[in-house]
């Protein structure tokens, strides 16, 4: 199968369609072996795979809520329409990958994180 771009339909199985920013797959496990066979195949491709950019600094940007301890993760919950609309804009820019906002939230990473 040639290398698709994300933006492309393209057959996985059992009509089963990935296209940028929806994929429709049963469950999320699905999603995610779909998803790295198109990595895969572009990566075989010598395709290059663009990745998401400043996700925290574009969330201050733009009034999404800051915090000493989770940094931008805050926004997650009490701005989530700033983080979608960073994450769109980086798909509409050309991203192939958006990676979570979920900078410094691990228990393990910053015990004083406040409880979201």
């Amino acid at each position: 199968m040639p290398a698709s771009r994300l933006g492309a339909e393209q057959p996985v199985e059992q009509g089963v369609e990935v296209r940028a920013q929806s994929v429709r797959v049963p469950t999320r496990s699905k999603t995610r072996q779909i998803l790295l066979v198109i990595l895969d195949q572009k990566l075989a491709a010598g395709d290059v795979i663009v990745l998401d950019g400043a996700t925290g600094t574009e969330i201050a940007r733009i009034g999404g809520a800051m915090d000493s301890a989770a940094w931008c993760a805050v926004a997650n919950k009490t701005h989530p329409d700033a983080v979608r609309q960073v994450h769109e804009s980086y798909l509409q820019a050309g991203a192939d990958i958006i990676t979570t906002n979920t900078f410094a939230v691990g228990r393990g990473h910053n015990p004083r994180l406040p409880h979201y």
